[in-house]
C-alpha cells in the first residue's frame, strides 16, 4: 500500500509539473511532454497501460507541434514498450518503425540502432506469436529475413559508431533469427 502512494504522489507531481509547464508555454513544450512522458511510465510500472498510453501519445503529439524530432524518436520508444507490455506486437513494431524513420532522417545514429532494436524485439514476439498459428511458413519466413536486415543494419551502424556493446547485441540477434528462420549452419557464423 505505501508503493501505491508513492505513485499516486508521483503521478499528482507529474500533473502538477506538466499544467505549469503548458501554462509557461513556448520553449517549456519539451519539459511539459517529458512530465507526460514520466506519467507514461509510472502508469506502465504500476500495470496501468491505457493510461500509459494516453500520456504517450500526449507527449508525442507536444514534440510533433514543437519540432524537437530526435527526442520525439525517444518518445515513441515508451509507446513501444507500453504496446509489448499489451501483448500488441503488431502495435509495437509500427510505433518502432515511426521512430526509425524519424532517426534515419535525423541522421541520428544512436537512435537508429536504438529504434532498429526496438523493431527487431517487436517483430521477435510478432514471430513467435506467428509460430503458434497456423500462418503459412512464407510469411514466417519473409519477416525473419526482414528482421534480420534490421539486425544486420545495427550492426554497420554500431559499428560507425564504435559502440562494441551494441555491435555484439545485433550480432547475437542475427544468430537468434538465423535460428528461428531454421538456418543453424548460418547462426554458427
Amino acid at each position: 500500500q505505501g508503493m501505491a502512494k508513492n505513485y499516486d504522489k508521483a503521478l499528482k507531481a507529474g500533473e502538477l509539473a506538466a499544467e505549469v509547464f503548458h501554462e509557461v508555454g513556448g520553449n517549456f513544450k519539451i519539459d511539459e511532454a517529458k512530465a507526460w512522458q514520466t506519467m507514461a511510465e509510472l502508469h506502465m510500472a504500476i500495470g496501468e497501460l491505457s493510461q500509459a498510453l494516453r500520456c504517450s501519445v500526449h507527449a508525442e503529439t507536444l514534440l510533433q507541434t514543437f519540432g524537437d524530432q530526435r527526442r520525439l524518436a525517444k518518445m515513441k520508444h515508451t509507446r513501444v514498450k507500453i504496446h509489448m507490455l499489451a501483448e500488441e506486437f503488431i502495435e509495437a513494431t509500427k510505433a518502432a518503425m515511426e521512430s526509425l524513420k524519424i532517426s534515419r532522417s535525423e541522421d541520428d545514429l544512436p537512435g537508429i540502432v536504438q529504434s532498429i532494436f526496438f523493431v527487431i524485439e517487436a517483430n521477435v514476439e510478432t514471430l513467435i506469436e506467428a509460430g503458434a498459428t497456423d500462418k503459412p511458413r512464407r510469411v514466417f519466413q519473409q519477416l525473419c529475413e526482414r528482421t534480420i536486415r534490421f539486425a544486420k543494419e545495427a550492426i554497420g551502424v554500431s559499428v560507425k559508431l564504435g559502440e562494441k556493446r551494441s555491435e555484439g547485441s545485433a550480432y547475437a540477434w542475427v544468430s537468434h533469427l538465423q535460428i528461428m528462420a531454421g538456418r543453424l549452419p548460418e547462426a554458427k557464423q
